[in-house]
């Protein structure tokens, strides 16, 4: 049966030595017997633990199917294995490049790789004859061999994957592998990406599918297949019966949907008041699908250019869907400030969470007039957890240098010194983070004579008064430099009006109480 999404192969295993093994140091090749199980498989001839990868032909190792992921356990004693656990992870394909794109070849395949019918790695003699002569995978053909995350090894290479002492004795302590006795095995596979074995409940090893501790990733491993278990002997000579393994109670489990995208975009940098919409998906769950959609406020590691790790707090929407796959859109509506976002998938085998979708705002520069001679400066502010780590400020597309003209040119402020008539233009900013980037741009008026009109940047309601926000481009003046006027027509008579006027050069509030009926305002520099 073909299985896809996250499931377990779980079972328990009673795994005999050679008995001419046990305690033999010098037994050499004959001691090496494995109990093998793997998933993902798309044929019957796994290429599980060979000595030597690829063999020649003629030895029984072709064609192959390194297509899958699986583990072996030893079935020696002591330390003359070449490792107690091992795991591998199929190589790619020779005809797939590092992004899953079929690569043309001359040599024919006796099927299409993509739909995940059994294939060979052979050439083809005639029509319908193949013959193993050319290894076509990638990786010299040599699956990819991945250490213990609990590794305690001894020795060095090739004993880098070697766990000793586990939970468990036996005669074979010394080596670390299960041995004469019952004890349950999973091989489970979460987030479609992430394999780990556990032995007695133990964690042995954890490696990511895509992004292997070593070796290279193959595009078709993630996907499903066949699981299979066997007992394997890598070596041509072959040890008498004493050695064996029992397989019972195995089972597969399901053990969550599986999120093929995760809150995309992964992050966003949007300016403020912006609208936009994030989506995230699940497969082979199980009916019905239930999809909550949190904020969140925390930050794992940067895995794969993704944010994992996030912990979910306010729940915004619920999604529940009556079938075993589901997608989900979350539209956010003029943004006002910065967070993250975060989604939950649930179906009766158990509940997964996304990775986190990063939102930076980033406000101003906004416009500016300055007189001529005078300094200007544009600033832009980000806020949010997936700060920036690059700006990049130019003038009409032009990037700028540092220099006595120009101070802050790869920083969040830009400083251009005794402006003229020539710098009048739009001057914007390219800000990037680990996983998007931003432009915003601002327009520089520059008055040669006199002082520019002023103008209120912003009305804003502060409870009984009314907050006008106002900028000057005279760095001489002072809160004191200008009066309020008010009157009940627009054409006036205006007079002064005792409003607070606060602030330092040149961003100035001015605060006046409402008095319940209507007024316009102006400012008078003294």
């Amino acid at each position: 049966m073909n299985f896809q999404g996250n499931y377990a192969l779980r079972f328990d295993m009673f795994l005999s030595l050679y008995d001419f093994g046990i305690n033999n140091g010098a037994i050499g090749t004959p001691a090496r017997e494995f109990a093998a199980f793997g998933i993902n498989h798309h044929g019957t001839n796994a290429n599980w633990r060979l000595d030597v990868n690829p063999r020649a032909d003629g030895t029984g190792a072709r064609p192959i199917n390194a297509d899958g992921e699986w583990c072996s356990i030893g079935a020696a004693s002591g330390s003359i294995t070449p490792a107690d656990y091992d795991m591998f992870i199929a190589p790619p394909w020779a005809e797939f490049d590092a992004n899953g794109t079929p690569i043309a070849q001359t040599v024919p395949f006796t099927t299409n790789l993509l739909t995940f019918a059994p294939f060979t790695n052979a050439y083809q003699s005639s029509p319908g004859v193949y013959i193993g002569v050319t290894n076509l995978y990638g990786n010299a053909g040599t699956p990819n061999d991945q250490q213990s995350a609990n590794n305690n090894a001894f020795g060095g290479a090739p004993q880098n994957g070697i766990v000793k002492y586990p939970p468990f004795l036996g005669i074979n302590q010394l080596g670390g592998a299960p041995d004469n006795a019952w004890i349950d095995v999973s091989l489970e596979l979460s987030r479609q990406t992430n394999l780990t074995l556990l032995v007695a409940r133990q964690p042995i090893f954890s490696s990511s599918i895509l992004n292997p501790i070593f070796g290279t990733v193959n595009p078709l491993a993630p996907f499903g297949g066949t699981p299979m278990l066997g007992y394997l002997d890598p070596n041509i000579d072959i040890s008498d019966y004493s050695a064996f393994v029992y397989y019972s109670n195995v089972r597969l489990v399901e053990m969550s949907p599986f999120i093929p995208w995760t809150n995309q975009p992964a992050s966003l940098m949007v300016t403020q008041g912006s609208s936009f919409t994030l989506s995230s998906a699940a497969l082979f769950a199980s009916n019905p699908l239930t999809n909550v959609w949190y904020f969140s406020t925390t930050n794992g590691s940067n895995v794969l250019g993704r944010r994992d790790n996030g912990t979910p707090t306010a729940p915004i929407v619920t999604n529940t869907f009556n079938a075993t796959n589901g997608s989900s859109d979350l539209s956010v509506v003029n943004l006002q400030s910065p967070t993250n976002y975060i989604t939950v998938w649930s179906d009766q085998a158990g509940s997964i969470t996304s990775f986190v979708a990063s939102i930076e705002m980033v406000t101003g520069p906004g416009d500016k007039t300055v007189l001529a001679t005078t300094p200007a400066t544009f600033t832009v502010v980000p806020s949010g957890n997936a700060p920036p780590t690059s700006f990049r400020w130019m003038f009409y597309g032009t990037n700028l240098v540092n220099s006595a003209k120009y101070v802050g040119a790869t920083t969040a402020s830009l400083t251009i010194n005794n402006v003229t008539a020539d710098d009048a233009g739009v001057y914007s900013n390219v800000i990037a983070n680990a996983f998007s980037s931003l432009t915003v741009a601002g327009t520089l008026t520059v008055n040669s004579e006199g002082t520019p009109p002023y103008q209120f940047s912003s009305i804003a309601n502060a409870g009984a008064n009314v907050n006008l926000a106002f900028t000057t481009a005279n760095p001489a003046d002072t809160a004191a430099s200008f009066q309020l006027q008010s009157a009940g027509l627009v054409t006036g008579p205006y007079t002064n009006n005792p409003a607070v006027i606060s602030g330092t050069n040149p961003d100035f509030l001015v605060s006046v109480p409402k008095t319940g009926t209507q007024l316009f305002y102006r400012l008078q520099h003294k």
